[in-house]
């Protein structure tokens, strides 16, 4: 074996392990190697006011998606309130194409993220890796997923940041959060804030249900268990295989997510956007937002921001982020 494609390979497996993330570093520059976590951080309520009269009134959600790139420290923070998109498995999926898309050359990227399956272990985030790996210059991605509640990930250092930071701030609109989140860094590199656009998040359980006719069994007829992989990889050589394994000292299992059935090519799919609209708030939500408005708890300059926000008769509840459409059911 030649001492590069050995390097590969031990860098690649050791990788794959939690402890030993950090050896992939010092072989990124040599082997064209990213290794990134990413984690959604807590819900941002805006406007966040210390004043008692705002205190029951129901806020606007804003989302952060902390992506950290463990070899140069840099850090893009993808930002967006709830009547732009939710938070679920299109949106961290979208989040994590645009990041891929901007990554250049690439023999591998490493990502290594907590075991949400609502939102970062399932087929949608799968099959958004193996577009990438299929339209861009990445040859490989590995996925890892650390055990839940045993995830201590550099990003979220980026989050206790940006939460010191604004702990005394009074912040009004998703404009002061970008600020706010461009400021709590004191040190270079800054972090990279990028506001993520209602017309931007991308369909990709549309793209799955079109390009994929098997998800449930490996190439042993064995069924696949979404909800226990702790490892994914996808690889540019054979872009109709997803590769998972459910212990990171296993060896990869296959299935092929073209089974018998005649499917679209993932080659030829045309992505398509999720939303057509923005998200409405419920009305009681809007309501209460118009009212720190005219009580003047908002400034006047942020009024025409909550005045346009879309809203209806429905509900309050937040979508939840551990829900899932991967079913362990082979039958």
């Amino acid at each position: 074996m030649k001492a590069e494609n050995f390097l590969e390979h031990f860098v690649s497996r050791l990788s794959e392990l939690y402890e030993d993330r950090y050896m992939t570093l010092n072989m990124h520059l040599l082997l064209h190697l990213s290794v990134i976590n990413f984690d959604l951080q807590k819900v941002l309520i805006t406007p966040k006011l210390f004043v008692s009269d705002a205190y029951y009134s129901r806020k606007l959600s804003t989302y952060n998606l902390s992506v950290f790139d463990l070899a140069s420290k840099e850090v893009k923070c993808y930002l967006w309130n709830e009547s732009e998109a939710k938070r679920g498995s299109c949106e961290i999926a979208t989040c994590l194409y645009k990041y891929m898309k901007d990554a250049g050359e690439l023999n591998e990227m490493i990502l290594y993220s907590d075991s949400c399956t609502g939102q970062q272990r399932n087929l949608p985030f799968s099959i958004m890796c193996l577009y990438c790996v299929m339209h861009y210059p990445i040859n490989k991605i590995t996925h890892n997923y650390f055990e839940r509640g045993h995830s201590q990930m550099e990003g979220d250092s980026v989050h206790a940041t940006i939460e010191n930071y604004t702990k005394k701030l009074e912040i009004y609109s998703q404009d002061d959060w970008k600020t706010a989140i461009e400021s709590s860094k004191q040190k270079s590199p800054k972090y990279d804030v990028i506001e993520v656009k209602n017309s931007c998040i991308i369909d990709f359980k549309e793209c799955a249900s079109s390009v994929v006719s098997n998800r449930r069994k490996d190439i042993t007829g064995d069924c696949v268990q979404w909800n226990k992989v702790h490892s994914f990889q996808y690889r540019k050589e054979d872009p109709e295989n997803i590769y998972f394994k459910y212990q990171y000292s296993d060896e990869y299992r296959v299935m092929n997510i073209k089974s018998r059935r005649r499917v679209v090519s993932l080659q030829n799919y045309e992505l398509k956007t999720l939303y057509q609209t923005k998200v409405p708030i419920s009305a009681s939500k809007y309501a209460d937002l118009m009212s720190l408005c005219n009580k003047g708890l908002i400034p006047s300059k942020c009024h025409k921001f909550y005045k346009d926000l879309p809203h209806d008769g429905r509900g309050d509840n937040l979508p939840e982020p551990n829900s899932s459409d991967e079913s362990d059911d082979c039958d």
